[in-house]
């Protein structure tokens, strides 16, 4: 049994900063966070971070992108910029010393940027970023009390 003292002491030696980066750093919450604005906000939602409707910034796709979708377009009012998935595979998280981090993308797509017409869709909405957030606490509590 652990004694509440010692516990005591554990946790006020804890480096909030560099356990955060740790948590961070792991291939499962990069892929969760990631998730969140690949699946979640461009597949589900059509959205860019602004949580504003990629159609209304860009357009619709073109007929031709339509029809040799692999994939029938659940409607083709949500904008996904998932043809391939060559573009969602290259979304990766950017870790700062500072416990902060940034979702990152290559929006080079036949030597044109995506951004040019659909604006820049690398990060989470509001509701996401407090998904993620919750995520992260419950991660930080697990690496933390790991060793307890």
């Amino acid at each position: 049994m652990i004694d509440i003292l010692d516990a005591a002491n554990v946790l006020a030696k804890i480096n909030v900063k560099k356990t955060l980066v740790k948590v961070l750093n792991k291939s499962s919450v990069e892929k969760f966070i990631v998730s969140l604005n690949t699946d979640v906000q461009l597949v589900e939602q059509g959205v860019n971070s602004d949580n504003v409707l990629l159609s209304s910034i860009g357009g619709n796709y073109k007929p031709s992108t339509m029809k040799r979708s692999r994939t029938p377009k659940k409607s083709p009012s949500i904008i996904n910029l998932k043809d391939s998935g060559d573009y969602h595979k290259t979304f990766h998280l950017i870790i700062n010393g500072d416990s902060s981090f940034s979702i990152s993308s290559d929006p080079m797509k036949d030597g044109v940027s995506l951004f040019k017409r659909w604006g820049d869709v690398d990060g989470l909405t509001t509701e996401n970023e407090e998904v993620a957030l919750s995520f992260l606490e419950d991660e930080f509590y697990k690496e933390v009390f790991k060793g307890l």
